[in-house]
This record gives structure tokens, sequence and C-alpha cells, in this order.
């Protein structure tokens, strides 16, 4: 993203590719991947990188604790088996 906050590289009116919707993943920006992902794949039905985009993207409520690591990191230095995540 740009300092203002603005997805570079990737125009949101144009039509979506699986590339665009990778750009934005890589951004951080999953609200816009994941509506990037439906369009490519309703854009470009014989694509199945967009298809598969838009299913695994379809079906995250959000990225996840691995993708946010100071959730785990609390998580592991909160007690419990530290040894293990070590």
């Amino acid at each position: 993203m740009d300092p203002a906050g603005a997805t570079v590289g990737v125009d949101m009116d144009a039509t979506a590719t699986p590339l665009d919707v990778l750009t934005l993943l890589a951004d951080g920006d999953w609200t816009a991947a994941t509506d990037a992902a439906r369009r490519a794949a309703t854009e470009r039905p014989d694509s199945r990188l967009a298809a598969a985009l838009s299913n695994y993207l379809g079906e995250l409520s959000s990225p996840g604790v691995y993708d946010e690591p100071s959730a785990f990191e609390a998580f592991i230095g909160g007690g419990g088996n530290v040894e293990l995540y070590r």
C-alpha cells in the first residue's frame, strides 16, 4: 500500500485478475482481495486459479492468527506449554 492507504498497482474499477487478488493479499488488504477474487471468478470463468482464490477467500472470515503473529505470540507467551512453541 502507499502511505495514504491505497493499494498500489491494482485498479479496483478494472476487470479483476488472479494477479490482482494476490497483489491485494500481499498488501494485506483481505477485504479487497476477497472482493477481487469474486469478481475474477465471475469475469474469468475459465480461470481455475480465479475460482480457487474465490473459494478459498470466501470461506475465510479473517486472515487467521498465523498471518497476524502478535495474537499467536500473546497466546504462547501467556503461559501454557511455552517449551512446545520454542
